[in-house]
């Protein structure tokens, strides 16, 4: 139901599990967050999966396009005027691109729950970003928090 989406790869071992993690933590808590009942969480996966692999794709374009303008800038001597041009103008095509890929998901989310989770969608993804962050900059990269969520609150095993 739920694919490998938001990784590139399908690693083996240590990295493949700690993904695997994610992926069920990021599960739960989206279901949380959007109350989803599980006929919407299977349809939602579905689309959600889908629309966020085309949205990660644009936002990889968009920080190509930046690394091609940083290093224009910053060669020696930098690039011509219009070649810059050019430059930021792919960039802005490209963050067009991915805005348009993002309210492509919404509209395909509107379609199967309602407008208010779609849009709360959006503030999970934020959320849960944010989460990773805090949890990744623990000792130890967040492995306390799996042990205890593993163990039911305790960090021995």
């Amino acid at each position: 139901m739920v694919t490998n989406t938001f990784a590139q790869g399908n690693g083996k071992g240590k990295h493949h599990h700690e993904f695997d993690q994610i992926l069920s933590t990021k599960i739960a808590f989206f279901t949380q967050e959007l109350s989803l009942t599980p006929d919407e969480a299977m349809k939602f996966w579905a689309v959600y999966n889908q629309g966020w692999e085309n949205i990660m794709k644009e936002a990889r374009n968009v920080r190509i396009s930046l690394k091609a303008i940083k290093a224009a800038t910053e060669c020696n001597p930098p690039k011509s005027d219009a070649e810059i041009k050019n430059l930021m103008n792919d960039y802005f095509k490209a963050c067009n691109k991915e805005l348009e890929a993002k309210e492509l998901l919404f509209g395909e989310l509107c379609k199967i729950i309602s407008v208010e989770k779609a849009a709360r969608t959006f503030i999970a993804e934020e959320k849960f970003r944010v989460y990773l962050i805090k949890t990744l900059r623990k000792p130890g990269g967040g492995n306390n928090q799996q042990e205890k969520n593993q163990t039911g609150g305790s960090s021995q095993k």
